[in-house]
């Protein structure tokens, strides 16, 4: 069967041009996508490692996870450590339970690497999506932003409230958007500059949840 086959294409040389033009259509795509791939991996890398050199801000930064179990939390902190460590130490998270949610503290870690963490746990497992929500106070040190967004951001303070998150319908997969306490939204594209403003409120801002005690 497969050499009739291959007697029948031989009677139709046209059609081999098509498959061999659609294959190369389909290899040539698939190259560029790697590429890009790759690229904004690096470029992830690159930003992380240049933003280690500025310190970040004294207050805690505070992660909340639902729907999502220890097993794949220590996996997804796990996997995050051993991909990202070209741009230096990543800071073990001090975890608790609160229910059936899961807090996370870290204390030195820069905005831009919180967000690179936040952006790999909600997108840690292929087969679903967690619900991942961060809140930090950033400085405008911490900030790539332009001048008139950075302004809007600060409004004459030397720190602002954030709340961190990434919409339900997210298809880039390589933004975290972050909120004011007055419902300014902005998105951080990681490893892209710059950040800058969304002029829609995709989501309200909530106060960070209180750290269980010991």
């Amino acid at each position: 069967m497969f050499y009739s086959h291959i007697s029948e294409l031989q009677q139709f040389p046209h059609c081999n041009k098509i498959y061999l033009a659609v294959f190369s259509i389909f290899a040539g795509c698939l190259v560029i996508y790697l590429e890009i791939k790759s690229h904004r991996k690096h470029s992830k890398i690159k930003s992380l490692a240049k933003s280690s050199t500025v310190s970040a801000s004294n207050s805690p930064k505070i992660i909340k996870i639902t729907d999502m179990t220890r097993t794949e939390l220590d996996a997804a902190i796990s996997d995050f450590s051993r991909l990202y460590a070209d741009a230096g130490p990543i800071e073990a998270p001090i975890i608790k339970e609160d229910g059936t949610d899961f807090l996370l503290t870290l204390h030195s870690t820069d905005f831009n690497r919180f967000c690179n963490f936040l952006n790999y746990l909600v997108y840690s497992n292929r087969n679903k999506r967690f619900d991942v929500t961060g809140w930090c106070e950033v400085s405008p040190l911490e900030i790539d932003m332009g001048y008139n967004d950075k302004r809007m951001l600060f409004n004459g303070t030397d720190r602002a409230q954030l709340m961190l998150f990434i919409p339900e319908d997210d298809k880039d997969y390589d933004l975290v958007y972050f909120v004011t306490p007055n419902n300014a939204c902005y998105v951080n594209p990681l490893g892209r500059p710059l950040m800058s403003a969304v002029y829609d409120v995709l989501k309200t801002y909530q106060p960070a949840p209180q750290i269980p005690e010991e």
